[in-house]
C-alpha cells in the first residue's frame, strides 16, 4: 500500500460510511443472494483433497448438498489441518495455508486449530472493514476512525510442527485471531492506525502485556477499542487502577482518552457484560457488538435498536441451521438432512449454527446455539454452546438463559454482576432419574445499597426460570430439581481461582454453565464451602 496520508483514508471512510448507512436501512431479504455463496464455495473447494474425500461437486444444488454431504465437527478435520500445518497444499482450501487460528477451548479445555487460508484472510479483512464502517454508520460520523485503534487480544501461540519452522518474520502462524491480526498488519496500518505494536502483542505474560499497552497508549489519541469482554473489562480496571494517583483520578476510559468514540466487543451478548463495559467505557462511548469466532465473522449489530445481530449473508460463508431438538451428537447422519436453510428459519426455534467457509470447513457444526430475533433482515444472537448446556436433569438451559434470570434479579436490587458460573449437583438417583439442583456461584460488584444474600437471589431466579422455561418448570414441580443453591463469593474470588488455574487473561473464557463440576469444585475447594 502506498504511504498515503491518513486524510485520504478519512475521505474514503466518510464516503463508504454513507453507503453503509443506506445499506443498513434496507429491509431486503438477502436469503436468495445468500444461496450464491454455496455455489462459489463448492467451485473452490471441490478440487481440494478434502473436497474429493467428501465427493463435493461444483454444480451441486442445495438439495444434493444436504442429502449427500455429512455434517462435521472439529475432530473430523484434525488430520487435514495437521497436513496443512506441515506445508501440504490444496488440502482443505486451494493453495498453501500459512496462518491458523485457535479457538478459546472453552468446551474441551484445549484450544482447537482452524485454518486461515488466503481466501479466509480476505474474509476477515473485508468483514472487519464492514464492521468498522457499520459502527461509523450507526454513530453518524467517522470520528471513531480519526484516532488510533486499540486491538486487545489473548496470546495463545502454538509451536509449528516439528518438521516445519516458523517463517523468518518470527511472528506466530498459529494463534488466536486477534494476535494474528496484531502481528500481520501492513506498515501503513501500523503507522496510522493500530495499537499495540507487534512486539507488545506477543508478550507471553498477560499482565505484563496489559501493563505495556497501558504505558504506551495512555498519552495517545485512542478513538476506538476492540476486543472480547473477558479481555476488555480487566484491561479497563487495570488501566484505571494504574492512574488512581492522578488528580482527579479517571473513572472511565473516556476520561483517559477524551476522543474515544466506540468500543467494539465480541464473544458475549449477555446484558451483564454490556452494562459493565458501558460503565467502564464512559458516557458518549458507543458499544458495537460483533458475533465472530475462529471460523469466521458471522453477524454485527444493525442500524436499528433492539436485540439481535444482523447476519452477514454476503460474507462468503454459507449458513445452515440445525434445530437443537434434531441434533444427535452420536449419530450425525441422522441430523444431516434436518438442517434448515436461511429462508425457512423462524424466531421460536433454537438452532445450532452450521457453516461452510472458504477455509474448507464443510457443513461444520460450530457448537454455538443461536436464536433469531427478526427475519427481515435476518438478525440473531448466540445463547450458549451446546456442549455446555445444563442438561443433567433434562432441563436444557443455556448460558444466556441463566444469565438473563440473574440479571433481572440483580437489576431490581441494583446489584452489578461481575462473574457467574452455574453447575449441577446430583444428590440422589432413583429409578434411573437424576435428582439434584443447580449451584450458582455469583460474584457481585461492591457498593450496593441492599445487602445481597443467597436466598434473596435464589427465589426470584427460580421463579424466572420456572416462568420462562417449561422443561425446568416441569422438573421443579415433580421435585426432580430442588431450588437453586446460590453461593455468593467475595469480589476477586473468580480472578483468584483463574490465576491459580493459569487461566487468567489471554484467550481463556470462563463459561457461565457447565454440565459437570470441574469449575464449581475448583471454586468450592478454594472457598471451603460446606456441602449443605
Amino acid at each position: 500500500m502506498p504511504d498515503l496520508p491518513k486524510a485520504f483514508f478519512n475521505f474514503g471512510a466518510d464516503w463508504l460510511t454513507t453507503i453503509t448507512r443506506q445499506h443498513l436501512r434496507r429491509q431486503t431479504d438477502f436469503a436468495p443472494k445468500h444461496d450464491l455463496a454455496l455455489t462459489n464455495l463448492l467451485t473452490a473447494l471441490a478440487p481440494t483433497i478434502r473436497g474429493k474425500t467428501l465427493r463435493l461437486k461444483a454444480r451441486m444444488n442445495r438439495g444434493q448438498f444436504v442429502a449427500n454431504i455429512p455434517l462435521s465437527r472439529h475432530e473430523n478435520i484434525t488430520d487435514f489441518v495437521e497436513q496443512m500445518r506441515a506445508g501440504k497444499k490444496n488440502v482443505m482450501a486451494p493453495g498453501k495455508t500459512e496462518l491458523f487460528a485457535t479457538t478459546a477451548g472453552t468446551t474441551t479445555g484445549t484450544p482447537r486449530i482452524v485454518p486461515v487460508p488466503p481466501a479466509m484472510v480476505e474474509h476477515f479483512y473485508r468483514m472487519s472493514r464492514y464492521v468498522a464502517l457499520n459502527a461509523t454508520a450507526r454513530a453518524g460520523s467517522i470520528d471513531a476512525l480519526r484516532g488510533r485503534l486499540l486491538l486487545l487480544g489473548g496470546q495463545s501461540h502454538f509451536p509449528p510442527p516439528q518438521d516445519r519452522a516458523e517463517p523468518s518474520s518470527s511472528y506466530p502462524t498459529t494463534s488466536d485471531l486477534s494476535t494474528l491480526a496484531a502481528t500481520h498488519k501492513t506498515r501503513w496500518l501500523n503507522r496510522h492506525f493500530f495499537e499495540p505494536t507487534s512486539r507488545i502483542a506477543l508478550e507471553p505474560d498477560w499482565s505484563k502485556m496489559i501493563d505495556r499497552i497501558i504505558r504506551r497508549t495512555r498519552d495517545r489519541n485512542i478513538s476506538l477499542i476492540a476486543g472480547q469482554p473477558q479481555w476488555l473489562i480487566p484491561f479497563a480496571h487495570q488501566m484505571l487502577d494504574l492512574l488512581t494517583e492522578s488528580k482527579p483520578p479517571p473513572t472511565s476510559l473516556k476520561a483517559i482518552w477524551p476522543k474515544l468514540r466506540t468500543l467494539i466487543h465480541t464473544g458475549s451478548s449477555i446484558q451483564t457484560s454490556r452494562l459493565a463495559l458501558q460503565q467502564l467505557a464512559g458516557p458518549g462511548v458507543m458499544l458495537h457488538e460483533v458475533y465472530s469466532a475462529a471460523e469466521g465473522i458471522f453477524a454485527v449489530q444493525g442500524h436499528q435498536p433492539g436485540p439481535g445481530l444482523r447476519l452477514l449473508t454476503d460474507s462468503g460463508i454459507y449458513f445452515e441451521f440445525l434445530p437443537v431438538a434434531d441434533y444427535h451428537p452420536k449419530d450425525l447422519d441422522a441430523s444431516a438432512r434436518l438442517t434448515v436453510p436461511l429462508a425457512d428459519v423462524d424466531t421460536k426455534t433454537d438452532y445450532l449454527l452450521v457453516v461452510t467457509t472458504p477455509a474448507g470447513l464443510v457443513r461444520h457444526i460450530v457448537g454455538d446455539v443461536v436464536r433469531f430475533s427478526k427475519l427481515r433482515p435476518h438478525s440473531l444472537y448466540p445463547v450458549g454452546q451446546i456442549e455446555l448446556r445444563l442438561s443433567t436433569f433434562g432441563e436444557h438451559l443455556l448460558a444466556r438463559d441463566m444469565a438473563t434470570a440473574l440479571f433481572h434479579t440483580c437489576e431490581i436490587n441494583k446489584w452489578k454482576i461481575r462473574h457467574l458460573h452455574v453447575a449441577p449437583i446430583s444428590e440422589t438417583q432413583e429409578l434411573g432419574q437424576h435428582r439434584g439442583r443447580h449451584e450458582w456461584w455469583v460474584e457481585l460488584e461492591t457498593g450496593s445499597q441492599v445487602t445481597p444474600t443467597g436466598p434473596l437471589i435464589s427465589s426470584p431466579v427460580d421463579l424466572h426460570l420456572t416462568q420462562k422455561h417449561p422443561r425446568y418448570a416441569a422438573r421443579r414441580q415433580s421435585g426432580q430439581i430442588a431450588p437453586p443453591l446460590v453461593r455468593l463469593v467475595m469480589p476477586g474470588t473468580f480472578e483468584h481461582w483463574l490465576r491459580h488455574s493459569n487461566l487468567w487473561g489471554g484467550p481463556h473464557k470462563l463459561p457461565i454453565t457447565r454440565n459437570d463440576r470441574s469449575i464449581a469444585d475448583g471454586l468450592k475447594g478454594l472457598m471451603r464451602f460446606s456441602d449443605d
